[in-house]
């Protein structure tokens, strides 16, 4: 068994023992995906933010917390009924305007593509092969995806 799996094995098996008391296994198993597997990736950081030697792992690790954390935005804008209509739009019963304006959402993902590409300099390509001038390009990139996720917290909570 790989390691990379550890996290979700324990997820699921929290998400079953929880389930089993409250509900069923199969909920329980949904529940342990969803809730608890954050939480085990959360405790993992913390163990990598002590333990550098591991940065393989720790490189894999955010791999998988930037893929899930897109999936968990777009299910939650799905469950929160957030619509693509702009605030000219009348809405009815419980719908709520998009957090963006639909005009400058490619604004928005080229904003946030820039900040994955300095990201991924940084992380994938070693430090002592690039020059100083693109380690802060990258690092400026990355402040601009960081300012953009905070934006889009703030916007939609």
């Amino acid at each position: 068994m790989k390691k990379r799996m550890i996290p979700l094995l324990i997820s699921v098996f929290i998400g079953i023992i929880y389930g089993s008391i409250q509900f069923d296994w199969l909920i329980g198993i949904f529940y342990g995906i969803l809730i608890a597997y954050p939480i085990v990736l959360t405790m993992i950081n913390i163990y990598y933010l002590f333990h550098s030697k591991l940065f393989l792992e720790s490189r894999i690790n955010d791999l998988i917390i930037i893929f899930l954390g897109s999936v968990y935005g777009c299910c939650y804008s799905l469950v929160d009924n957030i619509t693509f209509y702009d605030y000219t739009t009348t809405l009815y019963n419980s719908e709520i305007h998009t957090p963006i304006y639909t005009k400058a959402l490619l604004t928005v993902i080229v904003l946030l593509a820039i900040g994955y590409i300095g990201y991924f300099v940084l992380t994938y390509i070693p430090l002592s092969k690039m020059s100083p001038i693109i380690i802060v390009l990258s690092i400026s990139l990355m402040y601009i995806g960081v300012y953009e996720n905070i934006l889009w917290i703030i916007q939609f909570f």
